[in-house]
């Protein structure tokens, strides 16, 4: 015989289904869907309140996703106005959100490098934010650019 005691066999109260367990952890139930279900019919009260934590638990969850997403969406907004002096979007639409260079589009960025578009001080000045010293440009063009004046 084990630590745990002797095999028990039994079926499922709600569905019949066939079930072993140990002597010292009889299980009644084969599934937590079983054990929902016994729940409801034996003591309505407490599934009900097993509900109700997983409700609010599920609520709080929800809450939490929300706030960090505001949070991340309201930090790439402070971003964009620290780096770029609130003319992103306008630089973004008055260059079709095209590389100036390559032609690439926002949209075959992503799919190839998983991350939105660049915006590039033409100056290499990050405090000199206006509209016309900025382009749009994909991150090879970028890229290149910033290692050809580093050299």
């Amino acid at each position: 015989m084990s630590k745990q005691g002797k095999i028990v066999k039994g079926n499922c109260e709600i569905c019949g289904r066939r079930i072993e367990s140990y002597s010292k952890s009889v299980r009644i139930y084969c599934s937590p869907a079983c054990k929902y279900q016994g729940w409801k019919k034996k003591s309505p009260e407490k599934y009900i309140k097993m509900r109700e934590r997983q409700n609010k638990k599920r609520d709080r969850h929800a809450e939490y996703l929300k706030s960090k997403e505001r949070h991340l969406i309201s930090a790439r907004k402070s971003e964009v106005k620290r780096y770029f002096g609130g003319n992103y979007d306008k630089v973004l639409k008055r260059d079709n959100a095209t590389c100036v260079v390559c032609g690439m589009t926002q949209k075959e960025h992503y799919d190839k490098y998983n991350r939105n578009i660049e915006m590039h001080h033409i100056d290499c000045n990050k405090d000199n934010c206006e509209e016309k010293n900025l382009q749009v440009l994909c991150k090879a063009c970028h890229d290149r650019i910033h290692n050809n004046l580093n050299k």
